[in-house]
C-alpha cells in the first residue's frame, strides 16, 4: 500500500491522471483542490504539467500521510497541504474552481457521503467541478467482499458503490448536473472503478438547485 501510494504505484492506480488536464480543460488559472490527497500524487502530477496562478491544495485526515506527501514534493513544492475532514473543510465559500477526490467516498456512510457533497459545493465556486472516481462493485457478492477485505485493511468502513448509488444520495445535493466521468485506463488493481463529475450552476444568492 505504501508504494501504490507513492511517486510509482500513482502510475498504476491512477493512470487515468495522464488524461485529466485534456479531459477536464484544467488551467492554471483556476483553483483545485484534492480531497483525500494522500501522498498527493495527483497535484504532483498537475504541478508539473501545468504552471498554476494559485498553489493547488491537499486535504487529508492523516497527518501522517501529508508528511510524506511534503517528503515526496521536496523543497519548493508548489502545492498546499492541510489536514482537515473531507465532511468539514476549513476553506471560505467559493474558494476552488476545481475538487479532485480519488478512492475516499468508500470510507463515507451516506451520512458523511451528504456532508462531503454539502462541502464540496459550498467551497466550489459557480460553474466550478468536483470530480470523483472511487472502486466499484460487481454483480458478485463474494467478489465484492474479497474486494473490500484487500482495499481496506484495519478500516471499518467500506462501501463500494455504483453510479447508481451515487446518483441515489446526490440527487438531495445542491450541484446542478450529475454525470459519468469516464476515468479509463486504469492498470492495477483490475478491480471495477466508477467515475462521476458534478458542476456546480450559476447559482443566485438564496436560491437552491437540484439535479
Amino acid at each position: 500500500m505504501r508504494f501504490l501510494l507513492g511517486p510509482a504505484g500513482a502510475f498504476l492506480i491512477n493512470t487515468s491522471l495522464f488524461l485529466l488536464p485534456r479531459r477536464l480543460q484544467i488551467s492554471g488559472r483556476q483553483r483545485v483542490l484534492d480531497i483525500g490527497c494522500g501522498r498527493a500524487a495527483a497535484l504532483r502530477f498537475l504541478t508539473g504539467r501545468l504552471k498554476f496562478d494559485s498553489p493547488p491544495v491537499g486535504v487529508d485526515i492523516a497527518p501522517a500521510i501529508l508528511e510524506c506527501a511534503a517528503k515526496d514534493l521536496r523543497a519548493g513544492r508548489a502545492v498546499e497541504l492541510v489536514t482537515a475532514a473531507a465532511t468539514r473543510l476549513p476553506f471560505a465559500d467559493e474558494s476552488f474552481d476545481l475538487i479532485l477526490s480519488s478512492y475516499l467516498v468508500k470510507h463515507l456512510g451516506d451520512d458523511a457521503m451528504q456532508r462531503f457533497l454539502a462541502e464540496c459545493w459550498r467551497v466550489l465556486r459557480p460553474e466550478g467541478m468536483l470530480v470523483v472516481w472511487e472502486f466499484a462493485p460487481t454483480r458478485s457478492v463474494l467478489l465484492n467482499r474479497f474486494h473490500n477485505w484487500i482495499l481496506t485493511p484495519r478500516v471499518k468502513t467500506c462501501r463500494l458503490r455504483g453510479y447508481g448509488d451515487f446518483v441515489d444520495i446526490a440527487i438531495e445535493s445542491r450541484f446542478a448536473d450529475m454525470e459519468i466521468f469516464p476515468i479509463r485506463p486504469i492498470l492495477f488493481p483490475p478491480i471495477p472503478r466508477t467515475g462521476f463529475l458534478l458542476r456546480k450552476g450559476r447559482q443566485a444568492p438564496g436560491s437552491a438547485e437540484t439535479i
